[in-house]
Parts: structure tokens; C-alpha cells; sequence
């Protein structure tokens, strides 16, 4: 590399480093510091998109860089030397101004002139190769610019009762709360969610129930990945909690109301910390009155806050004082009842193989999710006749599974998955004991002098029930290398969120074609593009379920797939064990709301949801047939060019010719071509589709060459993918700005 590129590269990197001076102080701009209004809201958010238009300028910069040392700098972008010419090209592309608008300008053309751009066509080229160094914003940053966004819009909007806790009150609060792993948690009227923010920092691994009434409050709650219950608080009476943690509305006294109904929903030893206004402590009406009564008989602690909404940490400011106000339940050991009894000589001890209990709670996972469900998180351990028994659930997938052991005292316990596990890898010893400190009632796991204690979870009555053994109603043998592949290359069809719930299932279908061989049908779509395939199983069924829905969350059966039936190679070779081997059989068993999965010791159900599937000969009237335009080409190679096109749009063209596919994003910033072996049809054709509904289907796919069939944009049917390594599968792409399948 010659001495003048070596400077170049050390001014872009120079240049590149100062930019993040500017960024950084955009992003926390001095005005965010004073009290917060509506219009200094406003400020500091085009402040945030300047650092956002500074850092495609910084990132060109530090791209172009790397592009010269390793000297693959395109010819169009050689005479760039400055942060301003670069500035100019990203806004050329950005407000779509050209050669001769630029041109108008004398400062705009000498720097254009300065950086060997003297004409239309090298000026367009220099747009298309520039763009390629900008790195698009990761979907947290997304996420995080449109969660401040929706609270921008919050500032000056009077929602009734909403005035949001400031931090340093938060802090006061927690003073008062030690949560233990297990423990559950509440947080009614959870407005933007400021108290469950700090109480997901502080205890990451507890789960927390949310309630909030107003509907916007519940979208930037969803925004921030919790699942807000959308009820009155003063309604719910779902379940109970260890702690419950509060800043209700204070508006005629209703912060009286929301404080005696949070203290019925704690559980025997539980514990609310509150804020209240001061209205309740010295009023003298008969709600009033009888509140200061009711709290000096249980007893309580407080602390007075002054001017607690006031201030730069304030998202909404009032001058209503308030205090901080705690309340303990009456503890197990006060109430002294026969119930507590029983539950002390439940006492249920066993040893069992390390190895043998760990891969049972690896396995258990396909039965937990993040939520508040009852149960979330836990497992529930039976020990009798000499085995284990462990069962989880979400309330959509239930896990059993059974291993071997040692029962010295028979009984069960539902305890914290996570906190179980962790204990049996901390002991080093082959042989696990597991028993119950006769002091604490706590789970303990025991190992020679080793001791781990396990935090109480639930009673066992408390955890769902699992559904009835399901009859052999209909009962089918199927290899779980065919589930495997068949769950690999249609799960991603289906959709993750969509209004209409059925696209978010997959559908099982059954079709007998002889006396002892069975088709097995399995479809998913989300409206936009469909996966189907088909495998011949050994085995009969009942005729009469030919047409029947048999529609299971994509969710679940994504799970199952990732915990259970996992074949592909891991890293450096290694292979990914699932819970069964690719060559054994998986007995499928059917009731009328369950579909069971069942490998001797192991089953997962998996409930089906009830609705209306398109159904097969909707699906195969959208197969294009007449007028097609069909060509085989190298799977790899479209993949990895679709992949980089992704980066820079999703919705692409495809131009198809007699020896070639030529591809190009909406706006021509990318263009290539690849090589094709044509087949049949009109050409040459275009056809727009999104580029990352393609990708999805060529990843799962195993063939070398796929073959495409399609028809001109004009018509309104799907592209074909099948492949001669994929027997059984296809899958249909819809043309970008056509309606989705319906």
C-alpha cells in the first residue's frame, strides 16, 4: 500500500474517532438534565437522529478504511478524502438529489470535482458503492428508539392517575425488599413500567406479573418485552405473591383502595411496599379514619417523602407530598395451621445419578417460558416406587419425564427449575441427595460435607394439573429424523405475531393411501408465503380424520424441535443431541385437545388450537401451473447474494433471462447477477418479492441446485422453491405488494 493511502486511512480513522466526541454528546445532551417538557422533548430527539446521521458518516469512514488496507475500495469512491464529500453522497442517496441538481451549488461541485465525480454515471455509481458501509441499526437499537419515542409522546398527556415513580424514590423502596429466587412478585398499575425496570436489573432470573388498565401504557409495556395484564387491579384476584411492589393513583383516595386489595392478594409472610399520598394520614373523613385504624392494628413502617415528584428525575411533575409505606402479611409460623402441618411432614428425600437428573432438567425446559403463569418457571418432582418424576408446563406444552432412583422417602415438591439445576452442576459427586432441612422446610441438596440449599417454590396442590393420559384414540409410529425435518423447514412459515391467531399454528394432516402406509402432512404460513411437506409413514390411522384441523402453536412445536428432535451438526462437527436418536420411532397420540409426543419414559403434549386452516386444495390452487417460468439454480451461491441484499433492503427484483437470474434492490443500490439453467416458460420476466422470506426458505433446504417457478409480476401467483434433495417439501413466496394469501 502506497504512503498516500496510508494517510488516508489514518485521516479516516482520525476523522471517524472525532465524530464520536460529537455523537456522544448529542446523545446526552444537557437539556435531557432540566426539567422535562414537551418541548425539550422534541429537542433532544432531533438531537438523537443528528447522532444518528453522524454515525452512517462514521461508520462509512471507518468501512472505507478497512477497504483500502485490504484493497477492495471500488474505483467510484478512490477520490473521497473528507468527512463533507461523504456527507454529501449519504444525503444524495438519502433526499434522492442528482448529478445536475448538486451542480447548482458551487461548493457542492467542487467537492463532487474534488473527489473525481464529474459526471451522472460515476456520481450514481459512487452512491451505490458507498451505501454498502453503512451499518444498519441492530433491532435493539430499533427497539429502543421506538421506546423512546412512545414515551416522548406520553410528556403532556394527562392520563388519569398516571404519575410515573422518579428513580430516586425507586431506590427508597427497594430498601425495603430482599427477593429470593422463587419468590413471586407483583406490580400493579405498572404505568411505563419504571419499578419492574429496576426490578428486572436488580433480580434478572424473577419473574414478575404486571398490571396496567390504559391501553396505551400496556403498547409501550409490550415495547419494553413484558406481558402487561390490560384489567382494573382492583378486579384481579388471580393468585398470590411474596411481594407486591405499588405506586397507585392517589386521585379520592383511591391509593387507600388499590393498598387494601394488593394486601388480600400476599401470601401468608408477604410483603407490600406502597407509595402513598399524604390525604390518608391526615384527613379526617370515615375512609380516612378507619385506613389509620386498620394499618396501626397489622402494623406497618413508613417513610415521608418530600417533594418526591418534583425535579429533572420527574416524568411528570405535582407538588402532592407522599411516603413510602410497608405491610407484612401474618407469616406460616404465626397462623400455626393443620395445613402447615402436613405440609412439614411431606418431607421427601431421594438419591439419585447426577448425569441422569441433569439430562431430565435439560429436558424439562421444553415446558417453561418467561410469564406469570402459575408455575412459571418451576418444576414439579415426584418420588415414588424407585423413580423420579419430573413434569413442567407452560399451559401449552407439558413435559413428563422419568429416571431411576433411589426413594428413601416418597413424596413431591415443585421447585425452582433454574436454582435446582444450578445446585446439581455445583456438586462434583456422580451421585446426587436430595432431601429437606427439617429447620427451614427448604429443599437441600446434599453431597458429604456439601450442602446447597433450594428456595421454597410453591405447594404442590398449587401447580397446574397436567392433562389425563391421553386414549389411543388414534395412535401413529413416526421416525424422528421425518419429524425433525419436517419441523426444520416449515416452522419459519409460520407467523410469530399476526391478528389473525390461525397463522401463527401449524397444521398435521393425515392421509391413509393403503391399508399400512400413512402420508403425513405438514403446512405453516403466515399469510405471505407458505411451507409444505410430506412423508410416507409405515402405519394406519383412522379414515374419518382425513379432513380434520389438527393445529398446533408453531411456538410449541419450534420447542420441541430445539429441545428434543435436534439432528444438525453443532459447531466443529459436534452433533447437537436431541432427547431422542434420529433412528428411533416417536409414537404420535391424539385426543380431542392434545397431541402427545411419546418416547418410552418421555412424552410432551402440546395443545391444539381450535380453527380453520386454508385448506389443501385452496394451498395447491395457488401453485402456479400454466404459463410458468421455471430455471434450477445453485442454491449457495443465491443464498449468500440475497443475504448481503437483505442488508440493504429486504423487497428486491428479480429479472429472469435465458441464461441468467439478475437480482437488484428497489432503488438499483445493489445489483448482480447469477447463472441459471432455464427450463421452460416466457422470458425475460420480473418478479418482486422479499429477499428474507427467500432466505428463510433456502436455509432449511438440503438440495445442491434449487428449482424457481414463477410468473411475471403482473400475475398475482406465488414463486415456487422445491429441490430434488428436498423430496415432499415446497414452499410458495407471494410477489411483494400483492395481497397475502388468505
Amino acid at each position: 500500500m502506497s504512503q498516500n493511502l496510508k494517510k488516508r486511512v489514518i485521516s479516516f480513522r482520525s476523522l471517524a474517532e472525532k465524530l464520536q466526541k460529537q455523537i456522544d454528546t448529542k446523545r446526552s445532551p444537557a437539556i435531557s438534565t432540566q426539567n422535562l417538557t414537551a418541548r425539550r422533548a422534541r429537542i433532544a430527539a432531533g438531537m438523537a437522529e443528528d447522532a444518528d446521521r453522524l454515525e452512517e458518516i462514521q461508520s462509512v469512514l471507518l468501512g472505507m478504511a478497512k477497504a483500502i488496507e485490504v484493497q477492495t475500495l471500488p474505483e467510484s469512491l478512490t477520490g473521497i478524502s473528507n468527512k463533507k464529500q461523504v456527507e454529501l453522497l449519504l444525503n444524495s442517496v438519502k433526499y434522492k438529489q442528482d448529478f445536475s441538481f448538486l451542480c447548482k451549488y458551487e461548493a457542492d461541485r467542487k467537492r463532487l470535482k474534488s473527489a473525481k465525480l464529474e459526471d451522472q454515471k460515476t456520481f450514481e455509481q459512487a452512491k451505490k458503492d458507498i451505501v454498502v458501509y453503512i451499518e444498519g441499526p441492530s433491532e435493539e437499537v430499533l427497539r429502543k428508539k421506538a421506546l423512546k419515542e412512545q414515551e416522548r409522546k406520553l410528556i403532556g398527556v394527562k392520563i388519569p392517575g398516571f404519575f410515573p415513580t422518579p428513580q430516586p424514590i425507586i431506590d427508597k423502596m427497594f430498601k425495603f425488599i430482599d427477593i429470593q429466587p422463587g419468590m413471586s412478585v407483583l406490580e400493579p398499575s405498572a404505568g411505563k413500567g419504571d419499578i419492574v425496570d429496576y426490578l428486572k436489573k436488580k433480580y434478572p432470573e424473577i419473574e414478575c406479573t404486571i398490571i396496567e388498565q390504559n391501553c396505551t401504557l400496556i403498547q409501550l409495556l409490550k415495547t419494553k418485552g413484558y406481558a402487561p395484564i390490560q384489567m382494573d387491579f382492583l378486579e384481579y384476584e388471580d393468585r398470590q405473591y411474596d411481594y407486591i411492589i405499588q405506586n397507585p393513583p392517589f386521585e379520592k383516595l383511591q391509593d387507600i383502595d388499590h393498598v387494601r386489595h394488593a394486601y388480600e392478594l400476599l401470601k401468608p409472610g408477604g410483603r407490600l411496599v406502597s407509595i402513598m399520598s399524604e390525604a390518608p394520614f391526615f384527613r379526617q373523613d370515615e375512609k380516612a379514619v378507619k385506613f389509620r385504624q386498620w394499618i396501626e392494628e397489622i402494623g406497618y413502617i413508613d417513610l415521608k417523602l418530600k417533594d418526591a415528584f418534583k425535579g429533572a428525575m420527574s416524568f411528570r411533575q405535582t407538588g402532592v407530598q407522599s411516603r413510602i409505606i410497608v405491610l407484612d402479611q401474618v407469616s406460616k409460623e404465626e397462623l400455626g395451621t393443620d395445613e402447615i402441618k402436613e405440609e412439614k411432614e411431606n418431607k421427601m428425600e431421594l438419591t439419585v445419578d447426577k448425569k441422569q437428573l441433569l439430562s431430565l432438567l435439560s429436558q424439562a425446559q421444553i415446558g417453561v417460558k418467561r410469564g406469570t403463569y402459575p408455575g412459571a418457571g418451576m418444576i414439579h418432582l415426584t418420588a415414588e416406587k424407585g423413580s423420579l418424576t419430573g413434569r413442567t408446563t407452560d399451559l401449552d406444552v407439558f413435559f413428563e419425564g422419568k429416571i431411576p432412583a433411589h426413594v428413601i422417602v416418597p413424596g413431591e415438591k415443585v421447585l425452582a427449575l433454574k436454582e435446582l439445576k444450578k445446585g446439581v452442576s455445583c456438586i462434583k459427586s456422580s451421585r446426587i441427595h436430595l432431601a429437606e432441612d427439617s429447620t427451614t422446610e427448604q429443599s437441600i441438596l446434599k453431597v458429604d460435607n456439601t450442602q446447597i440449599l433450594l428456595p421454597y417454590a410453591m405447594s404442590p396442590e398449587d401447580y397446574p394439573v397436567l392433562p389425563e393420559k391421553i386414549k389411543n384414540d388414534f395412535s401413529l409410529k413416526v421416525p424422528i429424523e421425518y419429524l425433525a425435518e419436517m419441523l426444520r423447514k416449515v416452522v419459519h412459515s409460520a407467523a410469530k405475531k399476526n391478528e389473525k391467531y390461525i397463522f401463527t399454528t401449524i397444521k398435521l394432516q393425515f392421509e391413509q393411501i393403503s391399508p399400512d402406509e400413512t402420508i403425513l402432512r405438514m403446512v405453516a404460513t403466515d399469510g405471505h408465503r407458505l411451507s409444505m411437506i410430506e412423508k410416507k409413514i409405515k402405519g394406519s390411522f383412522f379414515p374419518e380424520m382425513k379432513d380434520e384441523n389438527i393445529l398446533l402453536p408453531a411456538e410449541a412445536l419450534a420447542k420441541l424441535s430445539r429441545f428434543f428432535l435436534n439432528t444438525k451438526p453443532k459447531k466443529k462437527g459436534r452433533m447437537r443431541r436431541g432427547l431422542f436418536a434420529p433412528s428411533a420411532l416417536c409414537t404420535l397420540k391424539k385426543s380431542s385437545q392434545f397431541l402427545m409426543f411419546q418416547k418410552k419414559d418421555t412424552s410432551v403434549v402440546i395443545r391444539l388450537v381450535e380453527g380453520d386452516f386454508p385448506s389443501f386444495d385452496l394451498i395447491s390452487s395457488a401453485i402456479p401451473k400454466e404459463d410458468v417460468t421455471s430455471f434450477n439454480i445453485a442454491r449457495k451461491a443465491l443464498l449468500t447474494i440475497l443475504v448481503d441484499m437483505i442488508h440493504i433492503q429486504e423487497h428486491i427484483i428479480l429479472h429472469v433471462n435465458e441464461t441468467n437470474l439478475e437480482l437488484s434492490t428497489l432503488h438499483d443500490q445493489m445489483k448482480t447477477e447469477i447463472p441459471i439453467q432455464f427450463i421452460e416458460g416466457k422470458h425475460p420476466i420480473k418478479f418482486t418479492v422479499n429477499a428474507k422470506y427467500l432466505v428463510d426458505a433456502l436455509k432449511c433446504m438440503d438440495s445442491t441446485q434449487v428449482q424457481l417457478r414463477m410468473k411475471d409480476i403482473s400475475s398475482p401467483h406465488p414463486c415456487q422453491i422445491t429441490g430434488e434433495q428436498d423430496p415432499g417439501f415446497f414452499e410458495l413466496v407471494m410477489p411483494f405488494l400483492q395481497n397475502p394469501i388468505q
